[in-house]
């Protein structure tokens, strides 16, 4: 059974978003000035607060939002809150 958005975590997030770019966690970490070990222990959620430049970063490498890294919130799940005044 798959885990619920809530359920999941920064680095399952951070390594959802890595895979669909086809990135390695070698090629991320450079690309956002980070080493393997540290992207390695983010995703495996041995870091649960990472920096705020960090997040801001991986989202801007990866083409997602800060929410979605940060709280797993979907840019149509934004959009839709926004429309309905949930926001």
């Amino acid at each position: 059974m798959a885990q619920t958005t809530w359920e999941q975590t920064i680095g399952d997030r951070v390594r959802r978003a890595r895979q669909r770019q086809k990135l390695g966690q070698r090629e991320l970490a450079k690309q956002v000035g980070l080493s393997s070990a540290t992207l390695n222990y983010l995703e495996m959620g041995h870091t649960p607060n990472p920096r705020v430049n960090t997040i801001i970063a991986l989202a801007e490498a990866l083409g997602v939002t800060t929410d979605y890294l940060l709280l797993g919130r979907e840019e149509t799940e934004e959009r839709t809150a926004v429309a309905t005044g949930a926001l």
